[in-house]
């Protein structure tokens, strides 16, 4: 049955694109905002790989969200090399090489002891096709290495 031309779907559709809209994405407590971005747009397979990773970010339930400007990202990264080879018993290595600048730490969250390292590279060893997903786990380890939420209040008891 259709209700004023559009249908149940339709307007189903619609009210989640108005919602959408009036009430953006909450940040979750947990959320670290990161901005990603590739050292130079020439750089072919490395822009394509990252663009992956954003796309995984985005739709991956973990604690990375992406940032749309500096002023909102706690977290910076920056990929400056994507390579892949062969390991020792033929299975293929990809290599995500990069730099990590800490802004600000989020409001939820405490930075520990361990420094985020300000150059790295995440290993992701395993069969070829959605390594991009291999690539979010280790980044997201590696900053909650030094990113950790807070602990929680003490809770009075009730006398």
């Amino acid at each position: 049955m259709s209700i004023g031309g559009l249908g149940l779907r339709g307007h189903l559709l619609v009210g989640l694109a108005v919602t959408g809209l009036v009430c953006p994405t909450m940040v979750s407590a947990d959320e670290i905002r990161i901005l990603l971005f590739v050292s130079s747009r020439d750089a072919g397979p490395m822009d394509a790989q990252v663009r992956k990773l954003e796309r995984a970010i985005g739709e991956g339930r973990g604690t990375l969200a992406l940032a749309e400007s500096l002023g909102e990202a706690h977290v910076v990264v920056q990929f400056t090399e994507y390579r892949r080879s062969i390991g020792e018993k033929g299975e293929p290595l990809f290599h995500w090489v990069g730099q990590a600048k800490l802004l600000k730490p989020p409001k939820e969250m405490t930075v520990s002891a361990i420094p985020l390292p300000e150059r790295f590279e995440l290993l992701v060893i395993g069969e070829e096709g959605r390594e991009e997903l291999r690539a979010l786990k280790s980044l997201e380890l590696m900053l909650s290495k030094t990113l950790r939420p807070r602990a929680g209040k003490a809770v009075k008891e009730a006398i």
